[in-house]
């Protein structure tokens, strides 16, 4: 894969979580490089679901789970 499709791809993945906020955007951007390259690497799509999935998961136990726990 060519670094202007990973780019294109991901900017496309920040693009689809725009209705957040713009600072939501560009993580969610710098997210889908990141499963964009660990498909490149491995060349095999389960693995990127697999990191979306941990990388959601970690956020979720970390950061938004405790926020509206302790509310």
């Amino acid at each position: 894969m060519g670094y202007q499709a990973l780019i294109i791809s991901s900017l496309l993945f920040g693009l689809a979580h725009f209705s957040s906020s713009v600072e939501y955007m560009l993580v969610a951007s710098i997210a889908g490089f990141l499963y964009g390259a660990v498909y490149a690497f491995t060349g095999k799509l389960y693995w990127a679901v697999i990191t979306h999935f941990l990388i959601n998961f970690v956020h979720l136990a970390l950061f938004t789970y405790p926020i509206v726990n302790h509310s």
